[in-house]
């Protein structure tokens, strides 16, 4: 039950990641006021939408690696398989959304302030370095 439950939460997660990063672009920061087309080929929007990518992938990895669970020890390899594909994605994760945070840091406008997107870099970052951690414990 619990493995069930996780997984929807998994699945949750992509949902909710889909929705913001196609309601997003729309609403906030340097495409608000750009015409439909010109928000969707904004060079960073689309660098976000491949930042995306890893993390998707991990999320797939965590549900089929929780699949794994469920069917217990029988399949440890394809486990230490599914765990070494998260830990892969999660970095992957991290070192874009720090390279994210660099570039906008660096050529930000003079009269913004980037400290709210910093933060949640930072936050984000973290979070993904621990699962990536995390695996690698696992895996070994």
């Amino acid at each position: 039950m619990k493995i069930k439950i996780l997984k929807i939460c998994l699945i949750l997660v992509a949902g909710l990641t889909v929705y913001l990063l196609v309601r997003m672009p729309l609403l906030e920061g340097r495409a608000k006021d750009l015409d439909l087309f010109s928000i969707y080929t904004d060079p960073f929007i689309l660098y976000g939408y491949i930042t995306a990518i890893p993390f998707f992938i991990a999320l797939y990895a965590g549900v089929l690696y929780l699949e794994s669970l469920k069917k217990n020890a029988k399949y440890a390899n394809q486990s230490k398989h599914y765990l070494n594909k998260i830990k892969n994605a999660a970095f992957a994760f991290a070192f874009m959304l720090a390279a994210a945070g660099l570039y906008i840091k660096m050529s930000h406008h003079p009269d913004d302030d980037p400290a709210g997107f910093m933060a949640i870099t930072i936050i984000c970052t973290v979070a993904a370095l621990s699962v990536g951690l995390w695996a690698r414990r696992k895996v070994t």
